[in-house]
């Protein structure tokens, strides 16, 4: 392995393996939850080759890599079989935090696996248009049609990936998640948008709404799925689980899906929406500082 020896020495100067609860990473960092910070030695991990910065910030652990920093973090999982999911039978600290804070850790943390395929969509969205305005291609050329197809199918089924990323951080099933993403994008409710205002299940109203690119509906839907996810496969026998188990929990998850927070998600996410545009209103900096401040 290219950065075994580096790896080894980040595992020792930060309390061993039995001291992360939780390794994720971003764009330029590694990012460790650690039982305890005061074992995690910042002047002898600054020091590795390769480590360009360390610090202890929001009480996780961040040591700055740069562009390869998905490869270090591929090889530390293999070198010391922690995964995605990994987290310390000890109790942390996340209750203590405030309610704020939290509810940021784990959009960050969810949004963190996707941010490649946000930036590379963003990359390719503005090729396309200096493509167009060069009249390099036609808009209504097939070239054009493909690339804008690349560039836009990362935020149309936005939350199919968002699924997956919350499903490993909420430590529930991947595919029902991506099967919670595929009610919210299914083609009866989007090709209706505009045209029917709801359908019904059983005297409930469903609200026709498009869920292409949204955020909020899909994570609190897959945070609820990941204790109906349990309880059902706490009580259900064992011989009765591969079939049953998730036949109910789609029964029970997807219609309050639907119902209820489908439209709840949507409604926050115009709220949040209208926060950042009034931001950038305001002040370009401000609003890029906060959106960016659990990314970078």
């Amino acid at each position: 392995m290219k950065h075994e020896k580096e790896l080894k020495a980040i595992i020792e100067n930060i309390g061993g393996t039995q001291n992360v609860k939780r390794v994720t990473h971003c764009m330029t960092r590694l990012r460790f939850n650690l039982v305890d910070n005061d074992k995690a030695n910042l002047n002898k991990i600054s020091e590795i080759d390769g480590v360009l910065n360390t610090q202890i910030q929001n009480n996780q652990l961040q040591i700055v890599i740069g562009p390869a920093v998905a490869d270090w973090y591929d090889e530390l999982l293999e070198i010391t079989g922690l995964s995605e999911s990994s987290t310390s039978t000890i109790p942390d600290e996340e209750s203590k935090k405030g309610v704020v804070s939290r509810v940021l850790d784990v959009l960050s943390n969810i949004f963190l696996p996707v941010i490649p395929a946000i930036a590379a969509s963003g990359m390719l969205k503005a090729i396309l248009g200096l493509l167009s305005t060069f009249a390099v291609i036609s808009a209504k050329s097939d070239v054009y049609v493909v690339l804008n197809l690349m560039a836009d199918t990362t935020f149309y089924f936005l939350p199919f990936l968002l699924a997956i990323s919350a499903s490993k951080l909420f430590k529930t099933n991947t595919i029902l998640a991506a099967v919670l993403a595929g009610a919210l994008l299914y083609p009866t409710l989007i090709n209706e948008v505009g045209k029917v205002g709801t359908y019904h299940f059983l005297g409930l109203p469903i609200p026709v709404i498009s869920y292409s690119s949204s955020v909020i509906p899909i994570i609190l839907s897959v945070w609820l799925m990941s204790y109906i996810y349990r309880f059902v496969n706490k009580h259900m026998p064992d011989m009765l689980k591969v079939i049953f188990v998730p036949t109910v929990v789609l029964l029970i998850t997807i219609p309050i899906e639907l119902i209820v927070l489908g439209p709840l998600g949507n409604y926050i996410g115009e709220l949040l929406s209208g926060f950042f545009m009034s931001l950038f209103s305001f002040s370009g900096l401000v609003a890029g500082f906060v959106m960016g401040g659990y990314v970078l």
